[in-house]
Parts: C-alpha cells; sequence; structure tokens
C-alpha cells in the first residue's frame, strides 16, 4: 500500500501549507474514506477471486457507504482521467510508475490558475458535506 503522504510531499511546499490549513476538513474525510474504500477492495476481490454474489455480500456495506463510494468514484475518476491524459501528452509518461512518482509535477500543473485546494475542499468535499 502506497503512503498518501508520499503524493503530498511531491507538491511544492505552497501546495503542501494550503493542504496542511485544510486538514481540519480534509483528515476526517481522509479516514473515512479510506476505511470505506479497503472495505469495498475486500469485497471486490471476494467477488473476482472468492466467487461470492451479491446476496453473500449485501449486507457489509450500507445504503450510505453505497452512496459514497458512487459519489467519490464519480468525481476522482474523471479527475484522474484528466491527470493521465495530461501525464501523456505533455510530460511524455508511459508507464502508470513514472505517473506515480511524477503525481505532483502532474498533478500542480492541472492546477495552473486555481488554487490547489479549490477542487479538493471546495468541491470535492463540500459536495460530500453537502450529501443526498
Amino acid at each position: 500500500m502506497v503512503d498518501k503522504r508520499s503524493y503530498l510531499r511531491q507538491l511544492d511546499v505552497s501546495a503542501q501549507q494550503a493542504f496542511g490549513s485544510e486538514r481540519h476538513r480534509i483528515q476526517p474525510w481522509s479516514k473515512r474514506l479510506a476505511k470505506l474504500f479497503d472495505r469495498a477492495r475486500f469485497i471486490r476481490n471476494a467477488i473476482a477471486h472468492a466467487g461470492e454474489r451479491e446476496i453473500e455480500i449485501r449486507g457489509q456495506l450500507t445504503d450510505d457507504d453505497v452512496w459514497l463510494l458512487v459519489s467519490v468514484l464519480e468525481m476522482l475518476v474523471p479527475r484522474l482521467q484528466a491527470l493521465v491524459v495530461r501525464a501523456i501528452f505533455q510530460f511524455h509518461i508511459s508507464t502508470l510508475g513514472e505517473f506515480w512518482r511524477s503525481y505532483g509535477t502532474i498533478y500542480a500543473a492541472s492546477r495552473e490558475s486555481a488554487p490547489i485546494t479549490a477542487d479538493t475542499v471546495g468541491t470535492v468535499i463540500y459536495s460530500l458535506e453537502r450529501g443526498r
């Protein structure tokens, strides 16, 4: 498992400070989502590798858990896709390893005109806090 702090350390000092100043809003969601994604990964593996069916896993996630997973993935996937496209065309990155090693540079380049925490806090966390 990769330490998420290693990606933050790739960002410049001002970006790290911006995330640090929003830690009180980011940290509770980070912990909650990490636990939820771990459970979702376990369920996915039970389906893919052990052949479990919906009826066998139905009680492992609440309706709120499912809503949260779907909401986060709907926001996360397009953002990651945009970063990958930027990595390929602007930085000529061709492997997943190169992408993650260059994540900070790619991410910073994608935030050229907006404050670095605007999307994370102002859009993602704001949307999650509003709930369904």
